[in-house]
């Protein structure tokens, strides 16, 4: 089975460069986009688009002296699921897994070409001990890993962090480097914080689809989910309306396992994004727009129907975790939303009944593309100190890390994920959704940028009772702008004090 799956996979992974560093495309949700919202992201920099893909071979060589290389990523102890497990292993043996032995091979391919060592400082005040360093002015850490959240409001917003576009030795259109997410989180045209096949937590951090298969099988109406998938055809009209056919209970059968923070998940894959930015790579306000609107009304009324699907939710359904055991130990609902480090948590450790993995469904079928989004709070990006004498040296080694990833941390991520329950995920349809869920991936800037943003739409879900969406938005309306405005102010000013900052 292993080596049937293997075959799959390799044959896939040649094309994955060719899928996540494709330019030329019309950008994932864009065709859903309102006509007064224009999503343009900055143009990528760097590259000639008529070169041949580069590869870690391609890259230039360089003598870095047994130079070690520290990385701070967070406290494994702190963090469960998502443990920085895909950055630093300097010994494996027999109990290690797949990752563990990717990641030692990875870094093993760079420190002998490029002669350094990697040490990895796991740190549960990360946030903290990254701005001291760029207060200190130290170089105590050279790659800074930690969730996106932090990267960009914390970090990024105060004019920490260097300008990863600006770097010779970083080429953002490297197939390696996950350009549409790269592209959601600029902001003005400045690359912050970078995403692709050097880590995976952000993989583990999206959100996805799974469904029963044999809770599907015993629905005709419901019919051949992967074949709606490839069509086109899988949009939320459908999701909910095979929920209605198989929700019973009676039987204790649920349509639907959800939670509220599905919502800005259904709002991405409709191209609706909380800011949106113009052509200059400014982000915009999107969420008082009438069209915004419209779409949150259509996403509440189909997640209220409390009669078709149970909430992992205290406030409007079970409390967290139980969801994972009525989908997953008690077989007794058709479609989980969830991020897809579910697949390979303790939550799925005990399901028996076999299940697939979809993408967060179309809003409607004429989208062009499924558009899938992540937990911004788990999902982890990569980023240099803006004071560091060495960025350069450093872009090399984070450029090499995440080319040498390509065909080694890349495909034990997929083989992780399809084969860590054995036969229930021996599917080579379940690998083609994978790729189609990581080649259109955004980030809502909004929900990065602000917690009020993502407080409307959680909270718009939780009141059961009304739609209270336009009330919450009058009440956090202010704090979103003001949100937004500092960060593009500080950028604009290049992060120097101005008078209204110092009085």
């Amino acid at each position: 089975m292993r080596a049937k799956l293997f075959a799959v996979l390799l044959a896939a992974l040649l094309l994955l460069p060719l899928i996540a560093g494709c330019r030329g495309e019309e950008s994932p949700g864009e065709e859903s986009q309102p006509p007064d919202a224009t999503d343009t992201s900055a143009t990528n920099a760097g590259g000639d688009p008529t070169a041949p893909e580069r590869t870690f071979d391609d890259l230039p060589d360089a003598d870095l002296e047994d130079r070690v290389i520290t990385v701070l990523t967070r406290d494994e102890a702190s963090t469960v699921l998502w443990r920085p497990v895909d950055w630093v292993c300097n010994t494996v043996d027999a109990n290690s897994t797949e990752i563990n032995r990717a990641v030692f091979e990875r870094n093993k391919r760079v420190e002998e070409r490029y002669h350094c060592t990697f040490e990895q400082v796991m740190d549960a005040e990360y946030l903290a001990s990254a701005t001291a360093a760029y207060m200190g002015d130290t170089e105590d850490y050279d790659i800074i890993v930690m969730p996106i959240i932090h990267q960009i409001n914390s970090m990024a917003a105060n004019g920490y962090y260097k300008d990863l576009a600006t770097l010779d030795n970083i080429r953002l259109d490297d197939p390696w480097w996950d350009a549409n997410t790269n592209d959601s989180l600029s902001l003005l045209g400045r690359y912050y914080t970078l995403c692709g096949d050097v880590n995976i937590v952000d993989n583990l951090a999206t959100w996805c689809t799974v469904f029963n298969k044999s809770i599907a099988a015993d629905y005709e109406a419901v019919g051949d989910l992967y074949e709606a998938a490839y069509a086109g055809e899988w949009t939320l009209e459908k999701m909910y309306a095979d929920a209605r056919l198989v929700a019973n209970e009676d039987i204790g059968l649920w349509g639907i396992v959800n939670e509220a923070e599905a919502s800005y998940a259904f709002l991405a894959s409709a191209g609706m994004l909380t800011f949106v930015k113009d052509e200059n790579g400014v982000p915009e306000n999107n969420i008082t727009r009438p069209s915004f609107t419209n779409v949150m009304l259509d996403i509440y009324n189909w997640m209220a129907d409390d009669s078709i699907q149970v909430f992992g939710d205290p406030d409007i359904g079970v409390g967290w975790g139980v969801n994972y055991d009525i989908f997953a130990k008690q077989d007794s609902g058709l479609y989980l939303l969830c991020t897809l480090s579910t697949i390979i948590g303790p939550q799925f450790a005990e399901t028996t009944s076999p299940y697939g993995i979809l993408p967060i469904p179309k809003y409607s079928s004429a989208q062009e593309s499924y558009v899938s989004t992540f937990q911004a709070g788990n999902a982890t990006g990569a980023s240099i100190l803006v004071n560091h004498d060495d960025a350069e040296e450093i872009a090399l080694v984070l450029t090499a890390m995440s080319a040498a990833s390509v065909d080694t941390l890349t495909p034990a991520y997929y083989e992780t994920t399809l084969e860590q329950r054995a036969g229930q995920m021996e599917d080579p349809d379940a690998l083609e959704m994978l790729k189609i869920i990581f080649a259109n991936r955004v980030i809502d800037i909004g929900i990065v940028m602000s917690g009020s943003a993502r407080t409307v739409l959680i909270d718009t879900i939780k009141d059961r009772e009304n739609f209270s969406f336009t009330s919450l938005r009058g009440q956090h309306i202010s704090r979103m702008n003001e949100d937004l405005d500092r960060v593009i102010k500080a950028i604009q000013n290049d992060f120097k004090p101005t008078e209204e900052s110092e009085s």
